[in-house]
């Protein structure tokens, strides 16, 4: 059965691709005219915090940590996490953090639109470049479900606005009835990493067996990969292949 909010993240998609087509853009930064089907600017763009060197696995800017050693970072090749991979359009710096928060927590759905075009744009450049090595194509794109009662308290789910944008970009289908979030667990935000495992441990059922399908997720940020890592294990143990993950920013790592 569909979330009874689903409606309103087709909706806000809808509206927002419309406004782009009826009024000027203006870029959501520096409110001049973008002169682009996007209200962002190519100044602003340009100057946005992107992860240029990412690790292959988790995702972290290698920069800051061994440029140009190898192309994953000492944790993940030590200790890597279950899921194969991950890409994220930009580190979760400014102005980037402050354009989330007023995307997921003040549900200003243009700058939510801007955000996921971008990360949908470079996604599907990742995908044309990784065709010309492997025929491997994702099967579907699984939106981060939220418990029922943050659900209603936000109103919308984020990550499945992402996935939506994404979706219209590169003709993934996405799900977002697979799974749910069956513990409902304190914010992540402030927990230490293994105060971070504990608090998601059990958090999620899979609803539907897999039979080896390649599964992207989708979410906002990742910082610690730990809900993304226990999300993964749910769909292991269900059948899932190959599992990547797939969000607007990525927390640097701490220096």
């Amino acid at each position: 059965m569909a979330s009874p909010y689903s409606w309103f993240t087709r909706a806000a998609a809808s509206c927002a691709t419309l406004s782009f087509r009826l009024f000027p853009g203006r870029c959501i930064l520096c409110q001049a005219r973008s002169h682009r089907a996007v209200d962002l600017c190519s100044a602003c763009e340009a100057d946005l915090p992107r992860v240029h060197t990412p690790c292959q696995q988790c995702g972290l800017d290698l920069r800051a940590r061994a440029p140009g050693l190898n192309r994953y970072c000492a944790p993940c090749l030590v200790n890597p996490p279950p899921f194969d991979r991950s890409f994220s359009a930009f580190n979760y710096a400014p102005p980037i953090r402050q354009l989330i928060t007023e995307f997921k927590q003040h549900r200003q759905l243009v700058i939510g639109e801007v955000l996921c075009q971008l990360l949908a744009g470079g996604y599907q450049q990742q995908l044309l470049a990784r065709a010309q090595q492997t025929h491997s194509r994702p099967d579907l794109l699984l939106p981060m479900p939220l418990h029922p009662s943050r659900l209603k308290s936000r109103g919308f789910n984020q990550a499945d606005l992402i996935a939506q944008v994404v979706s219209r970009q590169t003709g993934i289908p996405t799900d977002s009835r697979r799974c749910r979030r069956v513990k409902q667990t304190d914010d992540q935000k402030g927990l230490t990493a293994a105060d971070r495992r504990a608090n998601i441990n059990g958090a999620f059922a899979v609803d539907t067996p897999l039979h080896g399908e390649y599964i992207v997720i989708v979410d906002d940020i990742m910082t610690t990969t730990a809900t993304v890592s226990e999300l993964t294990r749910s769909l292991r143990r269900a059948g899932a292949g190959t599992i990547e993950i797939l969000t607007l920013a990525r927390t640097p790592a701490p220096k």
